[in-house]
């Protein structure tokens, strides 16, 4: 199923669009979409997330991001107090985008969904990552609808592993489109960067990835709480932001 083509004055069905989309994901399928930064892959359930990884070429050693609201976050995502302040600074008070990795509750429902193969797509070491303010209609639709609905969906960013975020459907690689269920073209993204969020491992306190508005995250960190990140060193010795790109590989 491709995206529709529209009329030249006519109006986009968004409530429309938002159904096929979880339609698609609640069946196990793969949708290509818009989020605020650039264009994300969402598949929903194991069959979804095995989908995204193949279109992707990625390495087994990489994990996906499970789909969560700030609610379903804070829900499956054990931190201290003082940490979840230092989380509520950044994205709320200064509205930024953050990957946080912190330990999670196994005991929540959504969870309880997630079988051992589909704990190692999305968990490392007893960690899970999630993701807020990636913004957009449909992220924030899928987000919703998974924790109400408890169906798990899996997400990355739509592109050949390595290759970067891409603003626009025309700047996926045919590969990973063609990998796709449903196409929702919504056009160039709204702050559109070639790189994904800024990633802080709560757990150790440690920068996983320079990503997306990471000096402004680490002025936040060291402005209110004193925390020094280390600073970028830039795409040319970091060509996709991982302060260690295999710190993965021996990860369970």
């Amino acid at each position: 199923m491709t995206d529709q083509q529209v009329a030249t004055g006519k109006r986009r069905d968004i409530d429309a669009d938002i159904a096929a989309m979880w339609e698609v994901l609640e069946g196990g399928g793969v949708v290509l979409c818009q989020g605020n930064l650039g264009y994300t892959i969402a598949g929903g359930g194991k069959e979804g997330a095995i989908r995204i990884n193949a279109a992707k070429g990625r390495p087994s050693y990489k994990r996906l991001g499970l789909m969560l609201t700030d609610v379903g976050q804070s829900q499956i995502q054990i931190f201290e107090r003082k940490k979840r302040e230092m989380i509520d600074c950044v994205t709320q008070d200064y509205n930024l985008p953050l990957g946080m990795i912190a330990r999670y509750n196994a005991d929540h429902p959504l969870m309880k969904q997630l079988d051992e193969e589909m704990l190692r797509l999305c968990t490392a070491n007893g960690t899970i990552s999630a993701t807020l303010n990636m913004g957009g209609w449909f992220l924030n639709a899928i987000n919703t609808r998974s924790v109400e609905d408890m169906i798990p969906v899996f997400a990355s960013s739509a592109n050949r592993s390595g290759n970067g975020v891409k603003a626009r459907v025309e700047d996926v690689e045919p590969e990973v489109v063609a990998a796709c269920d449903l196409v929702l073209d919504y056009g160039p993204a709204k702050f559109p960067s070639t790189i994904a969020s800024t990633q802080i491992n709560f757990e150790t306190m440690e920068l996983i990835r320079w990503g997306v508005c990471a000096d402004s995250i680490a002025w936040v960190l060291k402005r209110h709480y004193g925390i020094d990140l280390p600073a970028d060193p830039g795409r040319d010795v970091s060509p996709n932001g991982h302060v260690n790109e295999f710190a993965l590989m021996d990860a369970e």
